[in-house]
């Protein structure tokens, strides 16, 4: 496996609250505006403040951020990301049953971005992912089930936004079966 490098992100990017438990794993990609060439930018891209058309910070903080070559720790996993959507978000049944009492999918969710701009993500960055992957299904006992796709979570985010059906299907089949190689 790849090391893990820690660069935790700063100031209002950190919930600063316990994670009340893992409850599942959610795999992101890289968003499509972000224009960042390197995982050095795409962690100054998290840190910078950025507002919605309402003039609303947005937050984002995913637990981890892998790219071809490199794994970064961007907060620890006890401390809830933001990586999800709030309570004010459209969760979908199975987030909220991850969630029970909790009111934000975050507190009960681990985020694991995958960096890729457009087209299928690069096998790569899926090998880098593969093992980590596996040892936080491990470290947690997730089932197949807990591994998920941001829109399984949200009902307003669109499914290409992580990686399409076939490739979704060979990268869980790759970390449950790790004699599986992309």
């Amino acid at each position: 496996m790849v090391a893990i490098d820690t660069k935790y992100l700063e100031g209002y990017n950190r919930s600063g609250r316990l994670i009340a438990s893992v409850n599942a794993l959610v795999i992101h990609r890289s968003l499509p505006y972000s224009t960042a060439k390197s995982i050095d930018e795409r962690l100054r891209f998290m840190n910078e403040r950025r507002y919605n058309a309402e003039r609303q910070l947005i937050r984002y903080a995913p637990h981890y951020v892998i790219n071809g070559t490199t794994i970064i720790q961007t907060i620890p996993e006890t401390e809830a990301g933001y990586h999800i959507g709030s309570a004010f978000y459209n969760y979908t049944p199975l987030a909220r049953q991850f969630m029970g009492n909790e009111k934000s999918a975050n507190n009960v969710t681990l985020g694991v971005e995958l960096c890729a701009a457009e087209g299928p993500i690069p096998k790569n960055v899926l090998q880098n992912a593969i093992p980590l992957v596996q040892q936080l299904i491990y470290k947690y006992n997730l089932q197949r089930h807990q591994v998920v796709r941001p829109f399984e979570m949200i009902k307003q985010i669109h499914p290409n936004l992580i990686m399409d059906a076939l490739q979704w299907k060979a990268f869980l089949n790759s970390v449950y079966l790790p004699e599986r190689v992309f």
